[in-house]
């Protein structure tokens, strides 16, 4: 039988923070920003998925952050899916900008902020997983309104063309968005 079960925190930071490319200026997110969780278990084996809104991970952070939720719900490491909706207003997710920043005595640091997110990725990982009820899995076709790829190249031409990319979620994982029939659809494979 599958169970799933779902959960949501806040991770807004509390002050401004080093912003996510460029090491030298601040960003205070206009609106919340949240981590989702979904947690699913079939079989005794829990795996966790949490989508949390920053431009995403490098892989010394992600790994940092996925053995810590690991470690806090006593599963493999290999069963946390973690990724970021790709938000250009987060704070910096990159670990090396950060050792640079702090070599170069550029500013502040977002270290107290990947501590406390480390913290509430446990914690809304924890909350998805005690709330797992008997679920049902099904697919279908439709048409998906308000999303779409978030490139746009100006041709020699001068006209735009809008870009459809591959993104790594995680190593085993591939979303490849597209469209088929004039219609947007994305492939996780």
């Amino acid at each position: 039988m599958l169970t799933a079960g779902a959960a949501e925190i806040d991770i807004s930071p509390s002050k401004p923070v080093r912003g996510w490319s460029d090491i030298t200026f601040l960003v205070e997110p206009d609106k919340t920003i949240y981590a989702h969780a979904l947690a699913l278990k079939s079989h005794e084996e829990l795996i966790v998925a949490i989508a949390c809104d920053v431009i995403g991970f490098d892989g010394q952070l992600g790994s940092q952050l996925k053995s810590k939720i690991a470690q806090s719900l006593k599963i493999s490491p290999q069963n946390v899916i973690l990724w970021g909706t790709h938000t250009h207003s987060s704070p910096c997710m990159l670990l090396t900008s950060e050792q640079f920043a702090a070599q170069q005595k550029i500013g502040m640091t977002n270290q107290v902020w990947h501590d406390l997110l480390a913290e509430k990725l446990c914690l809304v990982a924890s909350q998805a997983a005690q709330r797992l009820e008997p679920v049902t899995i099904a697919g279908g076709l439709g048409e998906i309104h308000g999303i779409a790829g978030n490139r746009l190249i100006k041709l020699h031409s001068r006209r735009l063309k809008a870009v459809t990319e591959c993104l790594y979620l995680d190593p085993f994982i591939q979303w490849q968005n597209g469209y088929r029939d004039s219609h947007f659809c994305g492939i996780m494979s």
